[in-house]
C-alpha cells in the first residue's frame, strides 16, 4: 500500500489519538479527513470514549525513524550490519577481531590475536611468542624472557635469576655465582662459602668468604675435609682439644676438662685382681652408698644415700652394680647410668631423656634458648653445666630433668 503525505499525517494522527483504522478508511484515507467535519467515522472506526485511556508512552519519531525505546543495542543481534558480520552485540570482523575469531564470541588468549590466511582464520600468538597454559590461564609468552616460561612453557625461573635469551641465569651482580641450578652468592652462603660445595660446619657462618665460628667457639675436623664449631671448653666429644674425648659417665666441666657428670662422684674400686675409678650415683649405687666405699649388705637396697630393706620406692626401679648381693633403686626414667634398664649407659654427648639416650651437642650459636638454629626433630635446653657458655641442642621434644 502506498500512502500520499497527507495520508500519512492522518494515518500518524490517528495512533497519537489513540484511534484504528480500518482497512477500507485506509483506502479512501484521502477523501475522508475533513477538518472542518468535527467528527471521525462512527462506524465503528471513531475514538473510544467509553472509559479507554490514550497510551501516550511510545515516542514518535516524526523523521520516520525506528521508535526510541530509551534501551541500548546491549547484547541483542542487529537485524544487518553494513560492514562486518551481525553478533550478539554488534557488527564484528570475524576475520580479525580477537574476540570474534572465525565465529561469534569465539574469543583468542590473552596476547593472542585473529588472523586469517590462505583462507583460514585462527587465534595465534604474534611473532615470536607462544601460546603456553589452557583456558583461561592461557597466555602468549616470549619465552625468550618469560620468568614464568623460559624457555619452554612452565619453566619458571628461581628468585635471584633472570630469564635471558631462554634460559635462567643469575641476576648481574658482584660475586653472583650459578651452583647447580642456583645462584648463590659465595660471600654468605653457608652450603658454597667461597666456592660451590664449600659447605660450612654447624654452628659456623660464612663471612667474606670463609666458614666463622661465633665468638667463644673454635672449629673443629670433621675428619671427611670438613669442619665444624664447638666450644672445646665444654664438648664431651673435644674437651680441652679436638679429638679429646671424656669417658662415658663424665662430661666437659666449661673450663675445658673432663669431669663427672653432674650428681655422680668419682669412686675407685676394687675387684678382679685390681682397681678402677668411675663415676657413680651414691644416692643409689649399692657399693658407694652415700659416700665412696659405703657398701650395703647382701638384700639390702641404696636408696636416697642409705641402705635399706625391703622394696624400693614407687617410681624407681632396684638395680644392681659391679655383682653386689644388694641392688639399688632408681630412676630409670633420668639415670644416664641406668636409661630406660638396668645397667643401660649413655655416651658421654648422650643424655637421660624419658628413658632414652638422646644426643646432644653445643649451641654454640646461641646465647640463650630458643635456638632456631637446633633444626627440626631438637629441643633447645639450658646448659648442662653451670660453667658452661651456650645451651645445648638435645635430640627429641624434651630436655633432661
Amino acid at each position: 500500500m502506498r500512502f500520499t503525505p497527507l495520508a500519512s499525517l492522518a494515518f500518524v494522527l490517528a495512533i497519537g489519538c489513540g484511534g484504528s483504522t480500518s482497512p477500507e478508511e485506509e483506502s479512501n484515507v484521502d477523501a475522508s479527513v475533513d477538518d472542518s467535519s468535527g467528527g471521525a467515522d462512527t462506524g465503528g472506526g471513531g475514538e473510544d470514549t467509553g472509559g479507554g485511556t490514550t497510551d501516550s508512552g511510545t515516542v514518535v519519531d516524526d523523521t520516520g525513524g525506528a521508535v526510541d525505546t530509551g534501551s541500548p543495542l546491549g547484547d541483542a543481534t542487529p537485524d544487518s550490519c553494513a560492514t562486518g558480520t551481525a553478533c550478539p552485540g554488534g557488527c564484528f570482523d570475524l576475520t580479525a577481531d580477537p574476540n570474534h575469531c572465525g565465529s561469534c564470541a569465539t574469543k583468542c588468549a590473552t596476547g593472542q590475536v585473529c588472523i586469517t590466511a590462505s583462507g583460514a582464520t585462527a587465534c595465534a600468538c604474534t611473532t615470536g611468542k607462544k601460546l603456553c597454559g589452557t583456558g583461561a590461564a592461557a597466555t602468549c609468552a616470549d619465552t625468550n624472557t618469560d620468568m614464568n616460561n623460559c624457555g619452554a612453557c612452565g619453566t619458571r625461573c628461581l628468585s635471584g635469576e633472570t630469564c635471558d635469551t631462554g634460559a635462567c641465569k643469575c641476576k648481574t651482580g658482584a660475586g653472583i655465582i650459578t651452583c647447580g641450578t642456583r645462584c648463590v652468592d659465595p660471600t654468605t652462603d653457608v652450603n658454597n662459602c667461597g666456592a660451590c660445595g664449600a659447605r660450612c660446619g654447624t654452628g659456623s657462618s660464612c663471612v667474606s668468604g670463609k666458614c666463622t665460628c661465633p665468638t667463644g667457639a673454635g672449629s673443629c675436623p670433621t675428619g671427611g675435609g670438613g669442619s665444624f664449631c664447638t666450644d672445646t671448653t665444654e664438648d664431651p666429644n673435644n674437651c680441652g682439644a679436638c679429638g679429646t674425648r671424656c669417658n662415658d659417665s663424665q662430661m666437659c666441666d666449661g673450663a675445658s676438662t673432663c669431669v663427672c657428670r653432674t650428681g655422680l662422684t668419682s669412686c675407685t674400686f676394687t675387684g678382679g685382681g685390681g682397681s678402677f675409678t668411675t663415676c657413680v650415683d651414691t644416692a643409689t649405687h649399692p657399693r658407694a652408698c652415700g659416700a665412696c666405699g659405703k657398701a650395703c649388705a647382701a638384700g639390702e637396697n641404696c636408696e636416697g644415700g642409705v641402705c635399706k630393706t625391703g622394696t624400693c620406692s614407687t617410681g624407681t626401679t632396684r638395680c644392681t652394680s659391679f655383682g653386689s648381693a644388694a641392688g639399688g633403686c632408681v630412676n630409670l626414667q633420668t639415670d644416664p647410668t641406668h636409661c630406660g634398664a638396668c645397667d643401660r649407659q649413655c655416651n658421654q654427648d648422650e643424655v637421660c631423656v624419658a628413658g632414652g639416650c638422646r644426643n646432644y651437642r653445643v649451641a654454640v650459636e646461641c646465647s640463650t634458648c630458643p635456638c632456631a638454629t637446633c633444626g627440626g626433630g631438637n629441643t633447645c635446653c639450658p646448659k648442662l653445666v653451670a660453667g658452661a657458655t651456650f645451651p645445648i641442642c638435645v635430640e627429641g621434644g624434651a630436655c633432661p630433668k
